[in-house]
């Protein structure tokens, strides 16, 4: 019986020791994946003219950029307003470019905070708004695209991704300079159609050969039902004003409320644009 006994007891620590090790080790792995990760992570300070001072901005290369020397990649900008929209972003890349239906990437995340939400914000007269989406505009046109054209194998391929307020931006850049990104990727974001459609309007007008990719989203719960107007007017807007070559879809997201829609429309959008 004493026997016995020792021998369960003895297989019993055995199992344990198994477990721990196991759980050691995939342990070890993840943050191993982590690092790997974070070593692929750069960040960047600029010191800007846009207006003056520090800017941030970090770039995720991908896994193969070290190894294949001779390749240029995609570029996606976004805006990194917290830690969880930047995973969130890079989990939607990696998925898609793992299973080969997009291009491996270059993740830029632009910077912001609650007192720099100024500096995404367009000028509105009439609502006496005073932003200075203009001048972060210029920041990204001379002075991040230069770095990066300087300091990375980049392609011509570079779309801007915005969601909420970060989408009036990006259709706000779209109206402004439309050449200065391939692609834009809009979700869940209600852009003041009294202020930015008439520019959408009139840019059209003033490039009958714009050739870029415009995808923009919203859902169907909770505030998302507030921005569906503007969605159906902006939606009529380029029905009828935009030109051949610029190719444009616009999506309704089922079920989904404002927070939804970051990946969804993320990754529909970027599907779109490679396809």
């Amino acid at each position: 019986m004493i026997q016995e006994t020792k021998r369960i007891t003895a297989r019993i620590t055995q199992v344990i020791v198994g477990l721990s090790l196991a759980l050691l080790y995939a342990c070890s792995a993840q943050t191993q994946d982590a690092s790997e990760q974070d070593l692929n992570r750069i960040h960047h300070v600029i010191e800007s003219q846009y207006p003056e001072g520090d800017r941030l901005f970090d770039v995720q290369l991908p896994a193969s950029y070290s190894t294949n020397s001779d390749q240029a990649y995609p570029v996606l900008f976004h805006f990194a307003f917290d830690n969880e929209a930047l995973e969130w972003t890079n989990n939607v890349v990696q998925d898609l470019s793992s299973n080969g239906q997009i291009p491996e990437m270059i993740i830029v995340s632009l910077h912001h905070t609650r007192s720099t939400r100024s500096d995404i914000r367009p000028v509105i007269e009439e609502a006496r708004r005073r932003g200075q989406a203009d001048r972060f505009l210029d920041h990204i046109e001379k002075e991040v695209m230069p770095f990066l054209e300087m300091e990375y194998r980049i392609t011509d391929d570079r779309i801007l991704a915005g969601w909420s307020r970060f989408g009036i931006f990006t259709t706000f850049a779209l109206a402004h300079k439309p050449e200065l990104f391939s692609g834009y990727i809009v979700r869940s974001s209600a852009p003041d159609g009294s202020v930015l459609h008439p520019k959408l309007q009139y840019m059209m007008s003033q490039n009958s050969d714009l050739s870029v990719v415009f995808s923009f989203a919203i859902g169907t719960k909770g505030n998302e039902r507030r921005r569906r107007d503007v969605f159906n007017n902006l939606e009529s807007l380029l029905t009828q004003n935009a030109p051949s070559t610029l190719r444009w879809r616009a999506e309704v997201i089922e079920d989904a409320g404002h927070v939804e829609t970051f990946q969804p429309g993320l990754r529909s959008g970027l599907l779109f644009y490679f396809h």
